[in-house]
């Protein structure tokens, strides 16, 4: 909008050029004089406006009613390779049902057999587990079982989440410690002396290169359960029990989450071992198992994968079931482009039954996910611009989850991203879930679009 003004010129209109002579006058003159000033200025207008072009101007529009449809999907195979942890053992939720972990992994060298190491006497042989804490019922027991891998793993392919873990040579089976508390412990198993000749039966083959074979041909690699004291065991099936333990493979961490030790002494020496490890860069993965089937009759979830939309979506952790979410008529708006996304938020409400799904105990943060042109799956660049920003967190007074995707939408509508779709996922090292409210329930996720049209 444009303003105009009237340039009053000093003509000697008393109106606009006032002496005061007399001091006594002087307070109650203020006030007449302040009026007679204000007179003196034009207000602004718009006159002329209809003759600048429309060009020069913008509209700042906001839109609520753009549709929010949620679906609950799930994928049984997903890729696991090297996450940042891995976990043993099983949970059990009411509304989904049971699920349980194990995982495969090389074991590493920390150092080349010394020479002159003939004639060993193995004093004993223990695994160690460094666990960063444990979930579900705490004081279980348990049973760990190991297995030596028939193939040989690479850090150039790809391992899902159901993959056969192609297990051969029996270890065997052992008695856990109890974990009595969520804390960072390790946990110390006795494994027979015959395990400890076994891996030390060519000590030539004890070494570890860059290239070529070395020890990761000879064995390798390991495949580990945990199953609860009591229940079936049997290669390759995965039944977890009641608990949780969560190994932390994080980067630069001075603690080895897994490793074995002989304990060994020559007719020279005496006090010496050997170590197998795995940590971060031994190339590992996860397996998942989720039974949905195992769930509360009147809790379990009705519709996966099927379409329907329902009252509630729900989003599990552990690569389990997740929210997508389509943001329905958001199309239309590239048709009126050019257009500047200056706010577009998304807001999600949860559901609470005031028992398992209470306010103190929801999981933050949430990650928006998309797929891009060539298929690739990548977190919105909200999260990337600024995460405190994008938000993502659980809001205690609001029951719900606030999302601010500014950036997707601006990339969406420009076409950078071909659908206005999202799928709601969880961290590596989020145990918990949570159910959404949706569709028609009576506080489905809401959608606030502001812009600016050119």
């Amino acid at each position: 909008m444009t303003n105009f003004y009237r340039k009053v010129k000093d003509t000697g209109n008393p109106a606009c050029n006032i002496s005061f002579s007399n001091h006594l006058l002087f307070s109650g003159i203020v006030l007449f004089t302040a009026l007679f000033l204000f007179s003196c200025t034009e207000k602004f207008t718009d006159i002329g406006i209809n003759l600048l072009p429309s060009k020069d101007f913008v509209n700042i529009r906001s839109n609520d009613t753009i549709t929010v449809e949620s679906f609950t999907e799930y994928r049984d195979s997903v890729p696991t390779r090297n996450k940042t942890y891995s976990y043993l053992g099983g949970l059990y939720d009411p509304y989904f049902g049971s699920v349980s972990s194990d995982f495969v992994a090389q074991l590493r060298l920390t150092q080349r057999w010394p020479s002159g190491g003939d004639n060993v006497i193995i004093d004993s042989v223990k695994l160690y587990l460094y666990i960063s804490g444990a979930k579900g019922e705490l004081g279980v027991d348990q049973i760990i079982s190991l297995w030596e891998i028939t193939e040989k793993l690479s850090s150039d392919s790809v391992y899902y989440s159901t993959r056969d873990p192609h297990a051969g040579y029996y270890i065997g089976s052992f008695a856990l410690p109890r974990v009595e508390k969520d804390s960072a412990q390790t946990l110390q198993v006795s494994l027979p002396l015959s395990f400890g000749e076994y891996l030390l039966r060519d000590t030539t083959k004890l070494f570890q290169s860059g290239s070529g074979e070395d020890f990761r041909d000879f064995f390798k690699g390991v495949y580990v359960t945990v199953k609860e004291a009591g229940e079936s065991q049997g290669k390759g099936v995965i039944e977890g029990g009641r608990q949780l333990l969560i190994l932390p493979f994080e980067s630069g961490s001075s603690a080895v989450p897994f490793y074995i030790t002989i304990y060994y002494h020559t007719y020279k020496a005496s006090n010496l071992n050997f170590n197998f490890i795995i940590n971060n860069n031994s190339v590992r993965y996860n397996r998942y198992y989720h039974d949905f089937s195992s769930a509360e009759p009147e809790k379990r979830i009705v519709h996966i994968n099927d379409g329907q939309k329902d009252t509630l979506s729900y989003l599990q952790a552990f690569y389990g079931v997740y929210t997508r979410i389509i943001m329905k008529g958001l199309s239309s708006f590239r048709d009126s482009l050019p257009i500047a996304v200056n706010r577009a938020r998304l807001s999600v409400p949860v559901f609470i039954d005031g028992e398992i799904y209470e306010k103190t105990n929801m999981p933050s943060p949430v990650y928006l996910i998309y797929k891009s042109k060539e298929g690739y799956n990548y977190i919105v660049p909200d999260y990337y611009m600024s995460s405190d920003f994008y938000n993502g967190k659980f809001n205690s007074t609001t029951l719900s989850y606030t999302f601010n995707i500014a950036a997707f939408v601006q990339s969406y509508l420009e076409g950078k991203i071909p659908e206005p779709e999202l799928i709601m996922s969880l961290g590596d090292n989020e145990y918990r879930n949570i159910i959404f409210k949706a569709n028609t329930s009576n506080s489905p996720a809401k959608f606030e679009l502001t812009y600016t049209h050119y």
